[in-house]
């Protein structure tokens, strides 16, 4: 058997991470709709303190069908500094939990940025790739 070394773990662990929160791990059924917020962020050395960056959002979304909801993200703390900051984006479910084996979904998720004051655009593409379970039918633990 061939050994993995530690860069190459690295390296994917690096390329499957995401800069913001999965969204929605299990779609939502057919026409419901969602409204969820964040709050957090890194934590930054301020004023001689560690203090925690106050990166909030808004987030909606709405199930498509039983497998796949839409959703859409405004991230509030980039507006008070002139920036249009979203995310636009899909949950499906591949697979339905059986047992002891998860459920699995996937996301698909533009991320975008328009800085009002110098007119500049960026997009960042993501993909997230979920593994979850639900316990007695009211909770949802999820990798």
């Amino acid at each position: 058997m061939r050994k993995i070394s530690l860069p190459i773990i690295a390296l994917t662990l690096i390329i499957l991470s995401s800069c913001a929160p999965t969204r929605f791990v299990e779609p939502l059924p057919k026409g419901d709709q969602a409204v969820s917020g964040t709050f957090g962020g890194p934590m930054v050395h301020l004023f001689g303190a560690v203090i925690p960056m106050p990166f909030t959002s808004l987030t909606y979304g709405y199930g498509l069908d039983s497998n796949s909801t839409i959703f859409g993200s405004i991230h509030t703390t980039s507006l008070a500094f002139a920036n249009i900051q979203n995310e636009f984006g899909w949950n499906h479910k591949l697979l339905p939990q059986n047992g002891y084996r998860p459920a699995v979904s996937f996301n698909v998720v533009a991320n975008t940025l328009f800085a009002t004051r110098d007119n500049a655009f960026k997009l960042w593409p993501e993909i997230d790739l979920n593994a979850y379970w639900k316990i007695r039918q009211k909770n949802l633990f999820y990798v």
